[in-house]
């Protein structure tokens, strides 16, 4: 039951240090072109943010090594390294990959054309298991990264520990939607947070993360251009891939059209039709009594207030547009 509950939420605490961490190295790089104001209040959502961490990290404290959310937590307890490694403002690193002939899966190319139904999209979404890297691969190797030492300082990097399981899951294809950003959680938290290398240093910075962010990126277009009817993926893919600086997810449209989709309530609820779509898919798998109480909890999910994946999310992709946009704010 413990792992049900950090398969589903893992990620959503995740979010809290990460935007955190975007929003102190804002405070770093541009203090001087804040208002006093401006600093109080990003500093203000910094504590609060650091508070739900400290919690969270207090709560599995009275688990051992063994148990993965316990593991997981300790990647949370030092942003020093995730402040310090949240990637340059660049652009065009990723046109090599954008422009490949080379392709993650069997469908990038409808996708780019635009022509991918939504609800073959959804099919593909729900194939998770079949791209390599599912949910449950994805949290045991995220809880995994703990078992590296932290580096001495920032210009250290090493080999990750030998785990041929996670190797093969992280370097494999082909990959899309949900397993596609799940490679690169988990690379990114290994090369930047504990600064240990699957490969080598260059290749899983420069190739592996580039390509995944590329295609990510990809989709990321497509969903866009379809009327953004997988809010979550989407906005999965700009919180993962802006923490290298790539530009191209950098939109402002983009950045305007996730806060429209902020309720009264200060959060979001995925589009329905895309969960409508995903229950007939996967009720399915379920015999008559099990497809009747998913059915329950779906329906229980629907006239929910928030759900808290995308709202988590989003504040992730808010506090990257905050870094950007005071980026290139001139100096009054």
């Amino acid at each position: 039951m413990k792992h049900f509950v950090f398969a589903n939420a893992f990620v959503n605490f995740l979010v809290f240090p990460q935007f955190s961490a975007i929003l102190k190295r804002t405070l770093l790089d541009y203090r001087n072109k804040l208002k006093s104001s401006h600093i109080s209040l990003i500093s203000k959502v910094i504590h609060e943010a650091e508070y739900i961490v400290s919690h969270y990290t207090h709560l599995n404290s009275f688990y051992d090594w063994s148990d993965l959310e316990y593991r997981f937590s300790k990647l949370l307890y030092n942003d020093e390294f995730l402040v310090h490694n949240i990637g340059k403002f660049n652009r065009n690193r990723l046109q090599i990959w954008v422009l490949s002939n080379e392709y993650m899966n069997d469908f990038i190319e409808e996708m780019d054309e635009g022509t991918l139904p939504k609800e073959k999209y959804a099919q593909l979404v729900e194939s998770m298991p079949h791209y390599f890297v599912n949910l449950g691969d994805s949290d045991r190797c995220v809880s995994r990264i703990a078992f590296n030492y932290e580096p001495l300082d920032f210009s250290t990097t090493q080999p990750c520990l030998a785990d041929a399981h996670c190797k093969h899951r992280l370097t494999s294809t082909p990959s899309v939607a949900y397993s596609l950003s799940h490679r690169m959680l988990n690379i990114y938290l290994r090369l930047k947070v504990r600064n240990c290398y699957i490969t080598s240093s260059e290749e899983d910075d420069m190739k592996l993360i580039d390509k995944l962010c590329a295609f990510m990126y990809r989709e990321a277009v497509y969903i866009a251009r379809r009327g953004f009817f997988a809010r979550d993926l989407f906005l999965e893919h700009i919180t993962l891939c802006s923490l290298l600086g790539y530009e191209e997810f950098y939109r402002q449209n983009w950045f305007n059209k996730a806060l429209s989709w902020m309720n009264e309530y200060d959060c979001i609820k995925e589009f329905r039709n895309f969960d409508m779509n995903r229950t007939r898919l996967e009720q399915g798998g379920y015999k008559k009594r099990a497809r009747n109480e998913y059915l329950k909890l779906r329906c229980q999910i629907f006239y929910s207030t928030c759900d808290a994946h995308p709202s988590a999310l989003l504040m992730s992709v808010l506090s990257h547009a905050v870094r950007h946009a005071v980026h290139f704010m001139q100096l009054s």
